[in-house]
């Protein structure tokens, strides 16, 4: 099949950041009475999760401002964390490549994120993205949406795409969500937690530890 359009979550795909995630969501979860957050809980349940579903898990019954308020508190830990990365943040090897050959071959692609307003300006900021990524391409947790199965519909309507997207994931909740969109295809930023649960989804086409050499696979289902 050929896709029609390029979509890449951001967290974990884009940014290897899941240990900045989970030490916020750590603070977090033991500010509220609960224990720490493990890098397996994260992988296997909350990664790609919209933070006010993570926020339910964890204190069940609050208002709609609580879990907004608590949400932007996460975030402001993780961007505290992750802006100390060593030798500053970065994308993962090859993206930028990457993103410069889409463009230049006038194929659509963009940010689908479970990330709110603040962290994607974050990202824009931090990683130059407007040079590559129209702004308003992006789609982001606004609070809007039921589920990342509704983002990347989304995604694929703003791109005039439907569903037939090439869309890049790390997260479970996000491979899941992919295969529901009956024409999207999916290559998946390897999560060594996930090993076992990837013959389970043919929707996978390939499994990845950075961009590097992504591109002769790519292309030519993207060009036709």
């Amino acid at each position: 099949m050929n896709y029609e359009a390029v979509s890449f979550d951001f967290n974990g795909t884009l940014v290897k950041d899941g240990p900045y995630h989970v030490e916020a969501w750590s603070r977090i979860s033991e500010e509220l009475g609960n224990g720490p957050v493990s890098r397996e809980l994260m992988d296997t349940r909350y990664s790609g999760m919209p933070n006010a579903e993570i926020l339910k898990l964890m204190k069940p019954g609050q208002s709609d401002e609580f879990y907004a308020l608590w949400s932007e508190k996460k975030e402001a830990y993780y961007r505290e964390a992750f802006a100390s990365t060593p030798g500053g943040p970065h994308l993962v090897t090859g993206a930028e490549e990457l993103f410069g050959i889409l463009k230049a071959h006038q194929i659509l692609f963009n940010l689908c994120s479970a990330s709110i307003a603040s962290n994607i300006r974050f990202y824009r900021e931090t990683f130059h993205l407007d040079q590559w990524i129209d702004p308003d391409l992006i789609v982001y947790d606004d609070g809007s949406y039921e589920n990342k199965i509704t983002m990347y519909e989304e995604s694929g309507r703003r791109m005039h795409a439907g569903t037939r997207l090439l869309i890049f994931e790390d997260a479970l909740s996000g491979i899941r969500s992919a295969s529901a969109l009956s024409e999207a295809g999916l290559i998946v930023m390897r999560m060594k937690n996930l090993e076992s649960v990837y013959p389970s989804y043919p929707i996978i086409l390939r499994v990845i530890d950075d961009f590097t050499g992504i591109l002769p696979d790519i292309m030519p289902i993207l060009l036709g």
